[in-house]
């Protein structure tokens, strides 16, 4: 079984994060887009008591499907043209509770507040920009998160959107 795995693995094309922040329980989500193409927004939703509820990513003008549980406060960030997602701040206490999204632009844009253990993650390497997020959620919300970190895109090929 473990060699299956291990084959399963070495023949993917997506890369997985090296990290995830939080309990790994639940059901798994991926925002990665197909194509390769930059993430260029995000939309999280966070319940009264702060805990993170859903997440939803765009790539292109397209907003990709949501992961999490519906409902809670929705707050969204988009990034400029040339603009990329270059670092990640957090904490979480049961289910994440914040996420801090740092661009190449200087700009911050914090999700939630600063509630238990604190996190921080980057690219591998200089020059590298946030490709995607994944990670596990229940039905209290989003339970961790881990970051796909890769090469900026030149040319996006992302057409066709996603329908809400």
């Amino acid at each position: 079984m473990l060699l299956l795995l291990t084959l399963a693995l070495l023949g993917s094309t997506s890369s997985l994060p090296r990290k995830f922040y939080g309990s790994t329980c639940g059901t798994y989500f991926c925002t990665t887009s197909s194509s390769g193409d930059d993430l260029k927004g995000l939309r999280i939703s966070r319940n009264a008591v702060g805990r993170l509820l859903n997440i939803q990513a765009k790539y292109g003008n397209c907003w990709g499907p949501m992961y999490g549980v519906r409902g809670g406060n929705s707050l969204q960030f988009e990034l400029w043209s040339d603009e990329f997602i270059t670092s990640i701040q957090g904490s979480s206490l049961v289910n994440v509770r914040n996420v801090i999204v740092t661009t190449d632009e200087g700009r911050n844009y914090w999700f939630g507040k600063t509630v238990g253990e604190e996190f921080s993650d980057f690219p591998y390497k200089r020059g590298q920009v946030l490709k995607g997020i994944c990670g596990f959620y229940d039905l209290a919300g989003i339970k961790n998160l881990g970051f796909e970190w890769g090469d900026p895109q030149v040319n996006s090929t992302n057409t066709q959107c996603y329908n809400q």
